[in-house]
């Protein structure tokens, strides 16, 4: 349990950040905190199927593109292009937002 935390320390830390800031603006003013999470709650749906899609592709890629391929072309070796290349295909899970 305690490798658990440390290893999700950051992710835990972050969460319970927002949880404190979450419950502060219930207390503040419920029904702007409730029409937030509603419009938030619709955009998620939103984009929702076009993440299902992404991380069906990025398990399809997974299972056909060995490890070593992968490391070549975003890994240590791949230096600045990796990098870039990372990014770009990163960048793309952010369009929908």
């Amino acid at each position: 349990m305690l490798d658990f935390i440390k290893s999700y320390l950051t992710v835990i830390i972050i969460n319970l950040i927002a949880l404190v800031w979450l419950l502060f603006s219930l207390v503040k003013n419920r029904n702007k905190t409730k029409k937030s999470l509603k419009i938030a709650f619709k955009t998620f749906l939103r984009m929702l199927p076009l993440i299902i899609i992404i991380v069906i592709f990025i398990g399809f890629l997974l299972g056909f593109l060995p490890p070593e391929v992968i490391s070549k072309i975003v890994g240590d070796q791949a230096g600045f292009l990796g990098v870039l290349a990372a990014s770009v295909l990163g960048s793309i899970l952010f369009i929908p937002a």
